[in-house]
């Protein structure tokens, strides 16, 4: 059974089929700017997560947010002089292009937190009929103290968060840890949508419940999703004013949160000035590249951002691909025609195949689940050089990369009859090998280098010879 991390409980929990469908709702961008490779970490580890669970049985409904409604969006928006609403249009197409980019196609649903402001002041409503919500002359705001749980995603507790630094201050508030619902208009250039407290704007944590509730018909869903540094104060909110509102709880059954992408030992945010963005990346990188970067990290992990992984990850993508290529021309039978040395079907792998979704299991362990891959890769590379690997095998393993690449997306099959190599650089190839074989070495070297002044590299490995372009 599939267990999933849970970051309220610490411990890895089963996540059980249901008979509908599994609700899942990852927080989205908020579009006052380009999104950067710490948001591709995030969105490509669950766009591996729903293809994984799909692909189990699992009928998965994934939902995103967009926040087109934000201080952030209109400070960018007076900077440059444009109406708040076309500036998130624009950064919102620019969005859906990256993820289109990383062939992130498995979100169902995106909505705007825009489109939802009468869910929103219903919500804040209910929130205040409680108890749990009161108005001020600046706004509406949480009532943290009343909701006696506050902290236990996180860890926080309401003495040292008083203390914390970043807390919005506001004299008009109860408390200082409470929270905007609703943020009354200042200004007459402020954008604002109108409701029983006044001309305003939605705050930053309610929009997400509004949007969840609606969407999935209630107060209660599956899994929750997104990046670790959402944990505090944003997911804490969104507890609190859920399970207040509803008085239903858990509000979610498992929540999932991925871990920072760091470069020179911070976080990469907006915020920091030191990120690098999707588009950017990917004029130097293919995006199979950036998904074999990520996927072959534990998602919850943190991932250092250095040039040397990346360009490892290129090999090992360029490795995958070429794999692949020659299993799919041994099984039409361009390399290997029924060759009398052919064995008999080997266990092996199926036993590598079956370890490789078991890791999977365990919490999408995607690192040991590639270690199994890629030891099945050298066994096959082996049994390729020597030219014994069955045609069963050869159609059990290439219906396994198929399966295995719809999930993470880490070879361009398209791209795939682009890589061959030319065929007078393989009938060189066969011949320096023949050439070893007769230990006629120095000749064989003489091919060796007419092969590189060519454009090709030749490199003799325990599984086999392997050429690649320079």
């Amino acid at each position: 059974m599939l267990k999933i991390f849970d970051t309220l409980s610490q411990k890895n929990k089963p996540l059980k089929k249901t008979k509908t469908f599994l609700r899942l709702f990852v927080c989205g961008p908020t579009v006052y700017d380009y999104a950067h490779i710490g948001h591709a970490r995030t969105y490509v580890a669950f766009d591996m997560v729903v293809k994984y669970l799909r692909n189990r049985g699992y009928k998965v409904n994934y939902l995103q947010n967009i926040t087109d409604i934000d201080d952030k969006l209109i400070e960018r928006s007076r900077e440059e002089n444009v109406e708040m609403t076309g500036l998130a249009r624009k950064f919102e197409r620019a969005y859906f292009e990256d993820m289109a980019a990383l062939n992130i196609t498995s979100v169902d649903n995106y909505e705007r937190a825009s489109d939802y402001i009468t869910q929103i002041i219903e919500q804040i409503k209910l929130l205040i009929e409680r108890g749990f919500a009161y108005e001020t002359t600046t706004g509406v705001y949480f009532r943290v103290s009343k909701f006696k749980e506050y902290g236990k995603l996180s860890g926080q507790n309401l003495k040292n968060l008083r203390r914390a630094v970043g807390i919005e201050e506001d004299t008009t508030k109860l408390d200082s840890v409470d929270f905007a619902l609703w943020k009354k208009k200042k200004e007459n250039n402020e954008p604002a949508w109108q409701s029983p407290w006044g001309d305003g704007r939605p705050g930053w944590h309610i929009e997400d419940t509004a949007i969840t509730s609606t969407v999935f018909g209630g107060p209660q869903y599956e899994i929750h999703g997104g990046a670790r540094d959402l944990i505090f104060p944003h997911h804490e909110a969104e507890i609190a004013q859920m399970e207040s509102a509803y008085g239903i709880y858990p509000m979610v059954d498992h929540w999932m949160h991925t871990g920072f992408l760091r470069i020179g030992g911070e976080k990469m945010a907006k915020s920091l000035k030191n990120f690098i963005t999707i588009r950017d990346i990917l004029r130097v990188y293919s995006p199979e590249t950036l998904r074999v970067f990520f996927t072959t990290k534990l998602y919850r992990s943190p991932i250092d951002y250095i040039e040397n992984s990346l360009k490892e990850a290129e090999m090992v993508e360029r490795r995958l691909a070429e794999f692949w290529h020659n299993i799919k021309k041994h099984e039409i039978g361009v390399i290997n025609q029924e060759s009398k040395k052919i064995r008999r079907d080997n266990k092996i792998y199926k036993n590598y195949i079956k370890k490789f979704w078991a890791e999977l299991e365990d919490d999408f362990n995607t690192p040991k689940a590639f270690s199994e891959l890629f030891n099945m890769i050298r066994a096959a590379n082996s049994e390729l050089a020597r030219e014994t690997l069955s045609k069963n095998d050869t159609k059990l393993i290439n219906s396994f990369i198929r399966e295995m690449n719809g999930i993470f997306g880490v070879v361009n099959e398209q791209k795939l009859r682009g890589e061959q190599i030319p065929k007078n650089i393989q009938k060189l190839a066969e011949r320096r090998k023949k050439l070893r074989t007769e230990k006629k070495f120095e000749e064989a070297d003489e091919v060796r280098e007419e092969i590189e002044q060519m454009g090709y590299e030749i490199k003799d490995a325990p599984e086999g010879m392997q050429i690649k372009k320079k």
